[in-house]
């Protein structure tokens, strides 16, 4: 299937009134069809990544492991509870995690990486890192400035959602 290519003078124009949504959407997907691509080999999305990250330094913070619920997963991701479900569940089918009951909250499930899961998400780290610096690179003399921007967007309409 071909890939729809905008005119790239929709994008390279200077001219007011191209809608700055429509820019950030385009290097959003542009940004995670690049990480896909990256992570293929180890058969992780960048989904997954990012949970799998969180728990990673969930376990090891302050050489004392962390319980994490998956209701607490979705809540520090901001993401969907029943996305962050389906995703911890194809993760438990390939034993990268493993979710066992909370001891002393019997209706939810304590959520932790396996031997497996610690491995690989350790390589997947080596290799977002490397990707990131290499997608950034054209700005990094600019990435404080635009850092501090991206969180400016994000904090001022935190709460529009």
């Amino acid at each position: 299937m071909k890939r729809c290519v905008f005119k790239t003078d929709l994008i390279n124009d200077d001219k007011p009134g191209i809608a700055p949504g429509f820019l950030m959407w385009k290097l959003t997907h542009l940004w995670q069809r690049f990480m896909k691509s990256k992570m293929e080999k180890l058969e992780l999305t960048h989904i997954q990544f990012a949970l799998l990250k969180l728990l990673l330094n969930k376990s090891s913070s302050d050489d004392r492991k962390e319980l994490i619920t998956q209701s607490e997963i979705a809540h520090l991701t901001d993401m969907n509870v029943m996305m962050v479900s389906q995703v911890l569940r194809n993760l438990e089918k390939r034993n990268i995690i493993r979710r066992i009951p909370h001891p002393s909250d019997t209706r939810a499930k304590v959520v932790e990486l396996t031997t497996e899961g610690e491995k690989l998400i350790n390589e997947a780290f080596k290799i977002v890192q490397k990707a990131n610096d290499e997608f950034f690179k054209p700005f990094e003399k600019d990435m404080p400035k635009i850092t501090l921007f991206i969180k400016k967007i994000l904090e001022k309409n935190k709460d529009l959602v």
